[in-house]
């Protein structure tokens, strides 16, 4: 695959539905089942025309009531098939945050920001990755690493003061969409229509 999309999911729920949608992924993962269309076959069985090829991996259970896996797709990614696995478990809730491969954007459907709280990402030139919640967290992460004033009034005041130095700082807006992946973040909030 190519253009690798990496996806981070959240699936909660009550104890008994998150315990039994763990261990049925727990046993795609004992007998090397994990590529999204084994996955389909497997789980929602009706849905025989389900046909986007990737994988899951890195499952977890970080408690009774919630489980935590990646997914990498090729593209975009695909919430698709946990939101209908989620459909089957009356309890159960699907949350992701996803990498946009070559844009300047990630995805996130958690509105309320209680498992991906981030709403911007800003990436130093080593690498190292910080997410931010508001504006004034965005300036002083900025500020923190090149020469800028932290006093800004507006994201677009904020842009033409970081333009300059674009090349030693990535910024990112994490974009918060619905289930159908319509764009939820008022454009007025996204750094990227700022940053020349």
């Amino acid at each position: 695959m190519e253009k690798i999309c990496t996806t981070t999911f959240v699936i909660i729920g009550n104890q008994s539905d998150i315990k039994f949608l763990h261990g049925n992924l727990q046993k795609l993962v004992y007998s090397k089942t994990t590529r999204l269309i084994q996955v389909a076959k497997k789980l929602c069985p009706q849905w025989i025309t389900y046909n986007t090829d990737g994988h899951f991996f890195a499952l977890t259970l970080d408690n009774s009531r919630q489980i935590t896996f990646k997914v990498q797709t090729s593209q975009q990614p695909e919430p698709r098939l946990w939101f209908e696995i989620c459909r089957k478990y009356q309890t159960t809730k699907c949350y992701y945050y996803a990498q946009m491969p070559h844009s300047r954007h990630y995805k996130t459907n958690d509105v309320s920001g209680k498992y991906f709280p981030g709403r911007y990402m800003v990436v130093d030139a080593n690498g190292k990755a910080n997410t931010v919640q508001s504006h004034r967290d965005l300036f002083d992460a900025v500020a923190s690493i090149v020469p800028i004033q932290n006093i800004f009034s507006s994201l677009e005041q904020f842009g033409q003061a970081f333009s300059p130095h674009r090349q030693q700082v990535g910024i990112y807006d994490i974009i918060v969409v619905d289930e159908r992946g319509k764009c939820l973040t008022p454009t007025k909030n996204m750094i990227s229509k700022y940053i020349f």
